[in-house]
């Protein structure tokens, strides 16, 4: 039930970061504050309508990246000017920093997954493995051993070889 909550508790954080960032922005002068919100406005709805509207099998979303680094030159080209807007540009900068992890985990979740064919693999080679277990233990114990090492071996192989880095 864990597993199943975890996709939502990150883009639950995601949009957290988002809101924070949002309402902190109005610490910030006028003109910062407007480039600012307009930058995160853009950014959420790139997300909505399109991001989630992509299938998950194509690469990462570029524009999305392009906005986040739009985003944070808006905060590093600000120029401080009070202990107020000090204290709220160090806080947004963590929450920057969350938004973007939480994005990057999103999105890098939303990849990783066993298709169908190699789950039918890796179960399949399981029962062949511990029904020759089984049977093997009556003749010989070592060769058993052997035989189970081999084929774990072997499977290890083919998962490496069939999942590979999204990047």
């Amino acid at each position: 039930k864990i597993g199943m909550r975890r996709p939502k508790i990150r883009i639950h954080i995601e949009a957290t970061m988002l809101s924070d960032l949002y309402r902190d922005a109005g610490f910030f002068n006028p003109e910062a504050k407007e480039r600012i919100r307009a930058v995160l406005r853009e950014y959420a709805d790139y997300i909505l309508k399109q991001e989630w509207r992509f299938p998950m099998n194509q690469k990462f979303h570029v524009k999305t990246q392009k906005i986040l680094e739009k985003l944070s030159d808006s905060y590093y080209d600000l120029e401080i000017q009070t202990i107020k807007e000090k204290i709220c540009y160090e806080q947004s900068i963590g929450k920057l920093d969350s938004l973007m992890n939480a994005r990057l985990n999103r999105e890098l979740n939303a990849r990783q997954h066993l298709g169908t064919m190699m789950w039918s693999l890796l179960i399949i080679g399981a029962a062949i493995t511990i029904c020759v277990f089984l049977l093997n233990i009556k003749h010989s114990q070592s060769n058993a051993y052997d035989c189970f090492a081999g084929r774990l071996s072997f499977f290890y192989f083919i998962s490496r070889l069939f999942l590979k880095p999204c990047l």
